[in-house]
């Protein structure tokens, strides 16, 4: 295994490993910018082995290429999960359209049957007051007939009255 050393001592000073059976001097190297974490802006820490790169050759799979179908897999499931919840979304949404065309169109044939039923009323009801001005006006035709005749007889009558009225009236003036 790799190890790297990271000492409080300034870069180039030296220090013995304590646990180390051979006290022998070590120099303090500063770390690689690979190995610092990427929160600080470093890189990756990336060692491998002689044995994990036969195995890379071999067509194993490495612990990048794991991780890599992991997050795919999770990416998928949660964008699939999303797509479930979108449908049954617009299903729910589909049917409580439904139910509001159904509940609107409902609406629409009883008020159109009300408004047939009212004007239906209202036109028999104009057509009655119709006749009704139809028979008054015969009514009064048929009077104005009559009354006509009666005058027409009084203007003969009167007309022809004179004539022996005024006779009489002559015969005392003479």
């Amino acid at each position: 295994m790799i190890a790297f050393n990271r000492c409080s001592a300034a870069p180039g000073a030296s220090r013995r490993l304590a646990s180390s059976s051979q006290a022998r001097p070590m120099r303090c190297m500063p770390a690689p910018a690979a190995v610092t974490h990427p929160a600080f802006g470093g890189g990756r820490l990336r060692v491998r082995t002689h044995a994990a790169k036969d195995t890379e050759k071999k067509g194993y799979l490495t612990s990048d290429t794991i991780a890599t179908i992991g997050v795919t897999i999770t990416v998928a499931m949660f964008f699939y999960m999303s797509l479930a919840d979108m449908k049954a979304d617009t299903a729910k949404s589909m049917a409580q359209l439904s139910a509001d065309i159904s509940k609107n169109q409902a609406q629409l044939s009883a008020d159109i049957s009300k408004s047939q039923a009212l004007l239906s009323a209202e036109i028999s009801t104009k057509v009655d007051q119709v006749l009704e001005a139809d028979r008054a006006i015969q009514v009064g035709e048929a009077e104005l007939r009559g009354a006509n005749e009666a005058l027409a007889d009084i203007i003969k009558g009167r007309l022809a009255a004179p004539a022996t009225d005024t006779a009489p009236a002559a015969a005392d003036k003479n």
